[in-house]
Parts: structure tokens; C-alpha cells; sequence
């Protein structure tokens, strides 16, 4: 049971037996009101009156004595139980609603024994709880013959309408129903399915599609928030079509940074080289197909970053860090002749921008080392201390030649590494080889 429409249904039902005890025992604590405020009243010894001179005529002595006293006070009990009696019908009628046998009645002898009782061996007690409510009444028999017990016993009004079963009790469960199934099929037409539709929106929503709004018009609450959402929406789009122009832009700013970097500096060379070709061509072919061979090599190295460059745009960074390093690293190693040594310590995916960078810096590390270093051996390490992330790039080549703060290519990957979380970029030499590592926090 998941839905809202029976649980509200269910809701009503269990809402019903209690209200229904609550308004039983209200009904029956007002009757008892009344009853209380007759009793006060006298009606207990005028509905006596007529019963005290046969009372006090019986002879203990005589052979039916006991049946005729019984007799005369189960007539009594009538008399007071009567709804046209001296208690009248607004305080008679709680009597019986509350116990079966609601009234009793005692003679007792001038020394205060109990002669007769009904019902039978009944006790007058005087003591009410909360559970019952005991009231006595002690009226003396003419000439001294003893006395009469009148009282009632009756059990507490909660209590009597949690035990009882009453004709009320259907009707208001009837009511019941009827209220709660008239109240889902309201809530149904007028609030569920304005929800349903809300929920579909904020599932449109989520992928990207805002062209269809909750377009909910009316005034309550639902429809207020409605307006609120699609006013939302509105705010998300222009933001999403702001935050896509603008990874345009830096999209377009890194292909230029990385055309500049390669591709613009190879192709400058190759026009050198092949005006030096055009100038020995005549006085020094030798000289000349030299010349020629190293501007084939510069195009085919111009060919090669073109084909690296229009693969990143096609690559989608995402899993897991040291996995896409790795995959990286054995892209970039697997035509040269070198070996690789991986050692990577698992870390979970970056945040899309921030992986993308890392994974440039180590390209860029990783092709220095293979066209300038002359490199044999090349090791890549990721390591994990704290929350700081290092990736070190070490090669066995002829070290940094130049200035280490100079050239486009390292003002590249320093400006990526100032992109990351306290991201560093620093370059050390070793005994054979450069060491090449940026450091970052998550």
C-alpha cells in the first residue's frame, strides 16, 4: 500500500472507531450528568415511597417472606428504571446503555443484616472508580422495621462504548467510508494528478528537456509552486545554454593553445624547410633531399598531432583516474620505442573538467619526453596522500634543455595545473632524466 489515495482511504477507516468511541461515551457522560442531577433531586426516595409501608408490613417470620421481599423490590427497580418514573426519560435511558442490570436494591433488619437483596447476594458498595460509578441511597423503613438500600452500579461511560457493540458503530463506519472514498476521489481529481503531472516535468527536466513546462494555472498552493517550478526551469535553461557556450569558448581556447603549441610551430618550420629546399635545389641537390627529408618528417609529425588533437575531441573522459591514465599513457607510448612502467595507485573519476586537464598534462609531459628527451625508459606514478593527488612523469632522456619556465607548451600545463584544486607543476632534473609532477588536492 505505496499509494496516497489508500492509504488515505485507510486513514478515515482507523479515524472512525475512534471518533465513534469518543462521541458514544460523550452521549453517555451527558445522560449520566443528568441521571446524577435527578438522583440529587430526590427521585430515588420519592420512586421508594410507595414501596416502604409493604416493605416494613412483611413478617420475617412468614414461610415466603424472602419471595415476597424480593418481589417487592424488583418492583421497586422497576419503578425506578421506568423512563416516565420520578427519573424521567432523559436520565433513564443512560441505564441500561451502561449496564445490564443498572439499579439495586437491599432490605435490611433494624440490626442492619440483609434480609433480601436483588439480584441476589448483592453487597451494597459505596466506592466508584474510574471504571464504574456506584451511587447509594439508605431510606429508613417506617416504625423502625429497618431499612432499604436503593443504588446504582453502572460501569464508566469510555469504557461501556469501548466494550459495546452498538447500532452506531456501523453507521458511523458506513459514514466513514463514504467520507474517505469521496475524500481520495477528491484528492485523485484535484491534487494527485497535478502532482503526477509536476513529477513529469521534473523528469523532462532532468534530461535536458525544458520545452514543456507544468503549465499549471490555477491559484492554491499546487498551482503557486507550479509557477515557481516553471518559472525555475526557465532559469536552468538560460543557465545550461550560458554554461554550454561558454565550455564552447574554453573548448575552442585549448584547440587553439594546442594548434599554437604544435602545429603552428611544425608547420613555420616546415616552411623554412621547404624554402631551403627551393634555395639548393640547384646549387646543392644533396644538401637539398636532406632538407626535403626533414620536412617530410615535421609533416608527418604535424600529421600525428592532427590525428592526437581531433581524438581528444572524440575521447569522453570518465571512470577511473589511474584507468584512464593508464589508457592514456599506453595510447601515446604504443608506437615509439620505449618501454612504459605504470605505477598507479586507484582513484576514483575526477570531476569531468578537472580529469581532462590532468589527462592534457601528462600528454604533454609524456610527448616532450618521446620527441625531445630521446628517452628509453619512461614512468608514470599516481599517488595518493591525504586528499592530495600526485602525478609524476620521469624519463631517462638527456634532460631539460633550456629554460624550464620558458615555451608554450609548459605555459600550457601550468595553466591547467592552476585550473585544478591547488594544483601545482614542477620540474626537477635527476642524475639521467627529468622528473616532471603535479600535484592537486580532490
Amino acid at each position: 500500500m505505496t499509494g496516497l489515495l489508500p492509504r488515505l482511504a485507510l486513514f478515515f477507516l482507523a479515524l472512525a472507531l475512534p471518533t465513534l468511541i469518543l462521541v458514544d461515551a460523550a452521549v453517555l457522560k451527558l445522560e449520566l450528568i443528568e441521571l446524577k442531577s435527578r438522583i440529587a433531586d430526590g427521585a430515588l426516595e420519592r420512586s421508594a415511597r410507595p414501596s416502604l409501608p409493604i416493605l416494613a408490613a412483611l413478617d420475617v417470620r412468614q414461610t415466603h417472606f424472602k419471595l415476597l421481599a424480593e418481589h417487592e423490590l424488583a418492583v421497586l427497580i422497576r419503578r425506578v428504571q421506568d423512563p416516565k418514573g420520578e427519573l424521567h426519560e432523559a436520565a433513564a435511558d443512560v441505564l441500561y446503555e451502561l449496564d445490564p442490570l443498572p439499579v439495586r436494591a437491599a432490605l435490611l433488619a433494624a440490626n442492619g443484616a440483609i434480609l433480601a437483596s436483588v439480584p441476589d447476594a448483592w453487597q451494597p458498595l459505596e466506592s466508584s472508580s474510574i471504571w464504574r460509578f456506584r451511587h447509594l441511597a439508605k431510606i429508613a423503613l417506617p416504625e423502625s422495621r429497618g431499612a432499604l438500600w436503593i443504588g446504582f452500579d453502572l460501569q464508566a461511560p469510555w469504557w461501556r462504548a469501548l466494550e459495546q457493540w452498538r447500532i452506531e458503530w456501523p453507521i458511523l463506519l458506513l459514514i466513514g467510508t463514504l467520507f474517505g472514498l469521496s475524500g481520495s476521489w477528491f484528492l485523485a481529481r484535484y491534487v494527485t494528478r497535478r502532482i503526477a503531472r509536476i513529477r513529469a516535468a521534473a523528469a523532462r527536466w532532468s534530461e535536458g528537456n525544458f520545452a514543456e513546462p507544468v503549465g499549471d494555472t490555477s491559484r492554491d498552493e499546487l498551482g503557486v509552486l507550479s509557477r515557481q517550478l516553471d518559472g525555475m526551469a526557465g532559469q536552468l535553461q538560460g543557465l545550461m545554454r550560458l554554461s554550454g557556450e561558454r565550455r564552447v569558448l574554453e573548448e575552442r581556447a585549448r584547440l587553439a593553445r594546442d594548434l599554437h603549441d604544435v602545429v603552428k610551430q611544425k608547420a613555420f618550420a616546415l616552411g623554412l624547410k621547404l624554402g631551403a629546399v627551393e634555395a639548393l635545389s640547384a646549387r646543392d641537390p644533396q644538401a637539398a633531399r636532406v632538407q626535403l627529408n626533414d620536412a617530410l618528417g615535421l609533416l608527418a609529425e604535424i600529421q600525428q598531432d592532427l590525428v592526437e588533437t581531433i581524438e581528444d575531441l572524440r575521447e569522453t573522459v570518465g571512470g577511473a583516474l589511474n584507468l584512464a591514465i593508464a589508457e592514456r599513457a599506453r595510447a601515446l607510448c604504443a608506437a615509439a620505442p620505449v618501454s612504459l612502467e605504470l605505477d598507479l595507485e586507484p582513484i576514483d573519476a575526477l570531476d569531468v573538467r578537472a580529469q581532462e586537464d590532468v589527462l592534457q598534462v601528462l600528454s604533454e609531459a609524456l610527448t616532450n619526453s618521446l620527441r625531445h628527451a630521446n628517452a628509453q625508459h619512461l614512468t608514470v606514478r599516481l599517488a595518493c596522500l591525504a586528499e592530495t593527488l600526485s602525478l609524476a612523469v620521469l624519463d631517462d632522456g638527456r634532460g631539460f634543455v633550456g629554460d624550464p619556465i620558458g615555451g608554450q607548451g609548459l605555459r600550457n600545463m601550468r595553466e591547467r595545473a592552476q585550473r585544478l584544486n591547488g594544483g601545482c607543476l614542477t620540474i626537477t632534473p635527476l642524475a639521467r632524466g627529468t622528473q616532471l609532477t603535479l600535484s592537486f588536492r580532490r
